[in-house]
């Protein structure tokens, strides 16, 4: 793939504009005691199918600080930005799945454009299925 920078940028947001495609974006941040932190997240900009609703997972971040008293973390999920397939319509369900990557196995299910999960540390898959007022 190629790894040429589209953009950079100082701050605390940035805007890019970018065409249809996959990407990687970066993130190096540094404090004023010399500590530093770096990130990646994927991401694809794509067009929306013409008789397709659009699932948009908005929260959780890729990256969950665990809870330090129980060893249970809730993880809050938000399908904002998700949409149905025509203007006039409205999206009816919101499916939640979260799969323990270790174990290939189900960790969690949840249902609402908000929901929340509780999980131990560890790392996982979110999928998210909608439905729409057409079906």
């Amino acid at each position: 793939p190629d790894l040429a920078a589209l953009a950079t940028a100082q701050g605390s947001t940035a805007t890019v504009s970018v065409a249809v495609g996959s990407y990687r974006a970066y993130l190096a941040v540094f404090d004023s005691a010399g500590g530093n932190g770096t990130a990646f997240k994927d991401f694809v900009v794509g067009n929306r199918a013409a008789n397709g609703a659009t699932a948009v997972i908005t929260w959780p971040p890729e990256l969950v600080q665990a809870s330090s008293s129980s060893g249970v973390t809730t993880i809050a999920l938000d399908a904002a930005g998700s949409a149905a397939a025509s203007s006039s319509g409205s999206i009816t369900q919101y499916a939640w799945a979260v799969v323990d990557l270790a174990s290939k196995t189900a960790a969690g299910k949840a249902t609402g454009r908000l929901a929340t999960v509780n999980l131990p540390p560890g790392s996982y898959q979110v999928g998210l299925l909608i439905v729409d007022s057409q079906g």
